[in-house]
């Protein structure tokens, strides 16, 4: 899933948001590791120095020169490392595109304190990885930052299509791919909106979808919108849906 643009480089709810993936923590390392609470937006953590390095050096490369390992689990996770004792480790989950940090602690040679012997006794009992808590998070989280996303790039996109000759075609949240046509009714003194939109790579239209379209058409106007059947210069693709609304001084007719 494309992460919105107007996001980058910004910590929204429990993730750091990156143009290929977006960091987060897991809630066992947040609060056994970080002494934060499970819950925390990124925006509350992201001053500690750990997660400093988790931002730089995993917002670019997935993987790092060297793994903890040898792991029960048999999955690759990443060290990570900041100064002279700091470590962390981080595992990518390349379906949900999110690199998890999911241990932080000292690195202590021949101790049992040691972060590598205790990160691998954390894989052993099954601690160490996201566990389904920390997905039903990450699915809420992007609820929320859909939201967010579209709230700043509505109005953009609303702008362009004005200045744009025809339909004006973007992509909305990371999310909806969508088309704008704005139309002047010179005798009326009003303003025709029409939006298309659809599911960003394509596929049948969901009540997913149809509730993220519902939040597109309020963030560019509220009001009533009008389904239709087609776009003022095309005829709609089987995986797309189209509404209009007509705002007379600026207001809904």
């Amino acid at each position: 899933m494309d992460r919105p643009l107007s996001l980058v480089g910004r910590a929204v709810a429990g993730a750091y948001i990156c143009k290929d993936w977006e960091p987060r923590v897991t809630a066992r390392c947040l609060d056994e590791d970080l002494n934060a609470a499970t819950m925390a937006d990124f925006e509350s953590i992201r001053g500690l120095e750990i997660v400093k390095a988790f931002i730089k050096d995993r917002s670019t490369t997935a993987e790092s020169s060297r793994q903890v390992r040898p792991l029960s689990s048999g999955q690759e996770v990443w060290a990570l490392g900041y100064g002279h004792d700091h470590r962390g480790a981080t595992f990518y989950d390349e379906d949900e595109s999110v690199i998890w940090l999911v241990a932080y602690g000292r690195h202590r040679s021949g101790t049992d304190e040691d972060f590598y012997p205790v990160c691998k006794k954390l894989d052993e009992d099954g601690r160490l990885l996201p566990t389904r808590s920390d997905l039903v998070r990450l699915y809420k989280d992007r609820d929320r930052r859909f939201i967010d996303a579209v709230t700043l790039e509505a109005p953009v996109a609303l702008k362009a299509a004005r200045d744009t000759e025809g339909e004006y075609r973007c992509t909305i949240g990371g999310e909806l791919g969508a088309g704008l046509a704005i139309e002047v009714i010179e005798e009326l003194e009003a303003t025709s909106i029409t939006v298309a939109f659809k599911p960003v790579g394509g596929g049948p239209l969901s009540a997913v979808t149809m509730e993220q379209g519902q939040v597109l058409l309020q963030a560019l106007t509220c009001g009533k919108w009008e389904m239709i059947g087609r776009m003022p210069s095309r005829e709609l693709a089987p995986d797309e849906v189209a509404f209009t609304i007509t705002l007379v001084g600026g207001k809904v007719a």
